[in-house]
């Protein structure tokens, strides 16, 4: 473990000496909970619930989009990954460097979030630190094996087919999606633009 490394850890982790022996991406997804924690940030889902209860009020039954992929050998495909076959280190450095440098960055979204300010978000930058972990994922023999190594883009198309048949099908149509995939130039929003949806952004 490197000196930044090592800062971070004590600073986030304290003396837990278990993290040191895991794979670097579980190293680093422990990291990233606990600076996202330490920073006064949180990842349990605050909108979906206040929209699910509305929705059962008005006798609605909300569409799942959640993209389900059974895996036949579940206990195999744990035990591959786990034995190694994939470029971790890439990922490790990319939390490492959302840590220690974005994290202000992070706080400053959330608060445009929270007040719905759209073009601090769209101005504000963005790149998902853990982009480099599920590219180290899905670049892996393992997952090339099972067919999962284009799972972002599977996700994306999913749920496009489910809005855009909501949409020719009903004549309101309500999703829920993170921000940072709305505003993303390449997000659903412009996918959506690019079928020839009309767009009104806020």
């Amino acid at each position: 473990m490197g000196a930044g490394q090592s800062v971070s850890k004590a600073r986030y982790l304290g003396s837990d000496r278990g993290v040191e022996r895991k794979r670097p991406m579980l190293a680093a997804g422990e990291l990233y909970q606990a600076a996202i924690k330490r920073s006064g940030l949180a990842r349990s889902p605050v909108v979906w619930p206040v929209v699910e209860r509305a929705a059962k009020r008005a006798g609605i039954k909300p569409t799942p989009t959640a993209l389900d992929y059974k895996i036949k050998d579940p206990r195999q495909a744990l035990k591959e990954f786990r034995a190694g076959g994939m470029d971790d280190t890439a990922c490790f450095r990319s939390i490492l460097v959302a840590v220690e440098r974005d994290l202000p960055t992070m706080v400053e979204r959330a608060n445009a979030w929270s007040v719905g300010d759209v073009e601090a978000l769209r101005r504000l930058p963005r790149e998902d630190p853990q982009a480099a972990c599920m590219d180290a994922m899905a670049s892996s023999g393992a997952a090339r094996k099972r067919g999962i190594d284009d799972l972002e883009r599977r996700m994306r198309e999913h749920w496009l087919g489910i809005a855009t048949a909501a949409l020719q099908r009903n004549r309101s149509t309500f999703a829920v999606l993170p921000i940072s995939r709305l505003t993303a130039p390449d997000g659903y929003l412009a996918r959506l633009q690019a079928l020839g949806y009309e767009v009104e952004a806020p």
